[in-house]
């Protein structure tokens, strides 16, 4: 296994890049010959793809499919072929942050991502006050009803009922006590938008906001949390189902006092967030929540920041925090880990180099697993018939070459190398 920090995937200058634009009447019709195609199980070999109307209509052998004359064609052949990345954390992307609360902004940083092989997203607002989060939320809603939005799954709410101790980059000034009146507003308001929570199950009234909220079809994860182990029980109890950027910004386990990550490893069902940067958790640590945990319970995200996707070394946040980027991760001046730089096609490559895991387990934790958890599986995940065509063609250096997102070729690589 290697060690130490890896792979931020933030591959040269973006103006390697291009952005393919389909004639109009091909936007959403695909036809993918060749390549290796990642399927689980024992299944016949793929050997042709065809997306109408955005899904997938045809997953199998070389033979007549009616529509796909109207098709554009993809070649394939050397590549590998896996579902589209789902990132379920992410702040930032091609210098723009989710807080900017434009739909403008959100949409650069949906497009950005597609460039590593995100082809679904939920971008999250960090603890922030009431006008800034309304507003952020009325700019997701405002991205995913509008062309190119078809990637934005909805808002990750990260805050404000998080606890103060452990507040990591949030604002202690923007952390809120729960209020269950201010959540139902919340959910009344933009429960169309709200697709997943993260909140400290240990704070007065977090309990009541956490079967409110899985009530109402919104994801909880526990995150940012000093908890007792039988506390955060009592969330995952309460309805809570996954764990926000696990070992981060919350109480260590201790042989006394297990704690939110006892309780974590003694819950088969809890989906738990990594960031695989090698910054925010150690490659020995991964490999170690790999063996302990699953693969199949650990989804990987990225918990992106602004200068993603760019060639910045130095940001500010806010009036008086400068954040410098470095060694493939993201550290204010006194050294602290701030965010990550990182993309989800430079996570997967991490998990090979970091791990024993062979790819057919480390894609799943890319795609399959965070789409159970955000409950969109019948749509996202998978490439099979009826699901949204959603796409990633890498090369066998697992660089990302071609993204599909609901059958548009939204990013190809001026090269093939």
């Amino acid at each position: 296994m290697t060690e130490g920090p890896k792979d931020q995937g933030t591959e040269g200058p973006r103006d390697r890049f291009m952005d393919e634009k389909p004639r109009p009447t091909f936007r959403r019709n695909l036809l993918v010959k060749g390549g290796d195609v990642f399927m689980p199980g024992h299944v016949p070999e793929v050997k042709k793809i065809v997306i109408l109307d955005g899904k997938f209509v045809h997953v199998g052998p070389d033979e007549p499919v009616r529509g796909e004359s109207e098709c554009r064609e993809l070649d394939a052949s050397g590549m590998l072929v896996v579902p589209g990345f789902i990132d379920m954390h992410v702040h930032g992307g091609g210098g723009k942050s989710v807080t900017d609360a434009t739909p403008d902004a959100i949409l650069e940083i949906a497009r950005v991502h597609s460039m590593f092989g995100t082809t679904a997203l939920v971008p999250t607002i960090i603890s922030s006050p009431p006008e800034k989060m309304h507003a952020t939320l009325l700019a997701i809603r405002g991205a995913a009803g509008s062309e190119g939005g078809e990637a934005i799954l909805g808002a990750h709410l990260e805050g404000p009922w998080l606890n103060p101790e452990k507040a990591g980059a949030h604002r202690v000034e923007h952390i809120k006590r729960p209020d269950i009146g201010f959540a139902k507003e919340l959910v009344s308001e933009y429960g169309d938008v709200i697709r997943m929570v993260t909140i400290a199950p240990e704070l007065p009234g977090a309990l009541e906001i956490i079967e409110l909220l899985a009530d109402n079809n919104i994801v909880v994860s526990i995150g940012h949390t000093a908890a007792t182990y039988d506390k955060t029980m009592a969330g995952f109890a309460a309805g809570a189902s996954g764990v926000t950027h696990i070992f981060n910004a919350m109480a260590q386990l201790h042989h006394r006092n297990p704690g939110p990550l006892g309780a974590t490893f003694d819950n088969a069902h809890a989906t738990v967030e990594l960031i695989a940067d090698g910054h925010h958790v150690s490659p020995w640590t991964i490999a170690f929540l790999i063996k302990i945990h699953g693969s199949w319970n650990v989804a990987l995200v990225t918990d992106s920041l602004s200068p993603t996707g760019t060639a910045r070394k130095l940001f500010q946040v806010g009036e008086t925090t400068f954040i410098e980027i470095r060694d493939g991760g993201a550290f204010t001046e006194d050294g602290q880990v701030y965010g990550s730089v990182l993309t989800m096609a430079a996570a997967v490559r991490n998990i090979r180099s970091f791990t024993e895991l062979q790819l057919e387990d480390v894609i799943p934790m890319a795609t399959s697993i965070p789409a159970v958890h955000l409950k969109r599986d019948e749509t996202l995940g998978g490439i099979s018939e009826g699901r949204l065509g959603n796409l990633v063609l890498f090369d066998r250096k697992l660089e990302v070459y071609a993204t599909v997102i609901q059958g548009k070729l939204v990013y190809r690589r001026l090269d093939n190398a």
